[in-house]
């Protein structure tokens, strides 16, 4: 596949970060070449984008959510998050495993539509969210929910099986909700598993006040602290929200080389608060959006926008996280976040993970900076083609999956959820 013609490839590579009037060649699933646009005459193909007026760069990699949870988009707003968390465990105890599959074939729709190639998933029913991903076409680390109080299953037992179906595009992972929901036990349990599977954890974690004040309670000391005292805090610890997390615990997570997951729309809507992301200088961070309920989108665009600004406002200070380091979060810190070392820029012999986006729009007109549009100005409506493993997923906003037959069955099993 040659795409030339192309306005400007934001690379994301240090080396060569912007580059005018480019064309890439892919070949299988990887990249071969980036360059001037000239280099397409190098390259002989009948698969040819003409990518005029369009900016090219890595597709957006959100580094945690909830996909099913598009099936309680708008069903639960405006509370505090442990009313929130009440309301949603008593409807997710309605869900089955055919709810769940749809619901995160409906976020990867979603997902697709806004330029996001990689995703971070922590839920119920993992095998249906894997198939999900593998429908769609995307990637995905998929790490099963570790949670048996509120569901029987969501225990380590099947969490090791689900370990072993690890495939080209989806990555498992252990998912532990947090350290007030699971106890030090199960905590132990995963950090020994993780270890002797040499697979990542992603947990929640200081997300509020109030189980902050919970953990210190019960072990006499902070979250991040109690999770680095029962074997959680290591390279492979992706620690999502960190708003309460103290300087002590900072220098701790830079320490085990723990990343973080910067969620700054839902931390918004739950008012759970704002994470110190401008002091955690040593410490790989990325974005997410959280669940679909809590946000209630999967625009990384939005949460790009809101990264940047929620710090200057929150701290006085406009020169806090400028639109090239909230574009590294959202792509190759989402990558280093998720062990992914092949994505995340657009380099030579890295996957063909890409999309591109159309600036020939009023509210993205006259173009000094690419990078400040694609944070400032740009939506996900902006993407015209998204590409995942050097295979089109939509071009021109016609997707390859069938959308309104998933829309459709989505109504159905919201109408059959509320007669539950």
């Amino acid at each position: 596949m040659l795409i030339k013609n192309i306005r400007y490839i934001v690379t994301m590579d240090p080396q060569r970060r912007l580059i005018k009037d480019g064309a890439i060649f892919i070949e299988d699933n990887k990249i071969i070449d980036v360059g001037k646009n000239e280099i397409y005459k190098k390259y002989k193909t009948d698969d040819v984008i003409d990518a005029k007026g369009m900016v090219a760069m890595p597709g957006l990699i959100k580094a945690h959510t909830h996909s099913p949870m598009t099936l309680m988009r708008g069903y639960i707003d405006d509370l505090p998050l442990i009313e929130w968390l009440q309301k949603l465990w008593t409807f997710e105890a309605k869900l089955k495993p055919e709810d769940c599959y749809y619901g995160s074939l409906l976020a990867c729709l979603e997902m697709i539509s806004f330029g996001i190639t990689t995703f971070s998933d922590m839920y119920l029913y993992p095998n249906e969210i894997l198939k999900a991903v593998e429908k769609s076409g995307l990637r995905a680390m998929v790490s099963p929910l570790i949670f048996e109080k509120i569901n029987k299953d969501c225990n380590l037992r099947n969490a090791r099986k689900f370990l072993k179906k690890k495939t080209e595009r989806v990555t498992p992972a252990l998912g532990p909700h947090a350290t007030y929901t699971c106890s030090k036990e199960e905590l132990i349990g995963v950090a020994n598993l993780a270890e002797e599977k040499d697979v990542f954890i992603h947990t929640h974690v200081s997300e509020t006040q109030n189980e902050v004040k919970q953990i210190k309670e019960k072990y006499g000391t902070n979250p991040v602290e109690f999770l680095n005292s029962v074997g959680l805090l290591t390279d492979k610890t992706i620690l999502v929200h960190a708003i309460w997390v103290t300087d002590k615990e900072i220098k701790l997570i830079a320490k085990t080389g723990a990343k973080i997951v910067h969620c700054p729309i839902a931390n918004m809507k739950l008012a759970s608060g704002v994470a110190p992301v401008h002091k955690m200088k040593n410490i790989t961070v990325s974005i997410g959006s959280d669940g679909p309920s809590s946000n209630n989108n999967l625009d990384m665009f939005e949460e790009m926008k809101a990264a940047a600004l929620i710090h200057k406002i929150n701290n006085l200070d406009p020169t806090l996280i400028p639109s090239n380091y909230a574009l590294e979060m959202a792509t190759i810190n989402g990558a280093k976040t998720l062990g992914l070392n092949d994505t995340g820029s657009l380099e030579p012999g890295k996957k063909a993970d890409l999309i591109l986006i159309d600036f020939r729009k009023p509210h993205l007109t006259p173009l000094y900076n690419p990078v400040s549009h694609l944070v400032y100005s740009c939506n996900g409506g902006d993407v015209d083609t998204t590409i995942c493993n050097g295979e089109i997923l939509m071009k021109n906003r016609k997707f390859v999956l069938d959308a309104g037959k998933i829309m459709k069955k989505v109504e159905e099993i919201k109408e059959d959820l509320l007669k539950r």
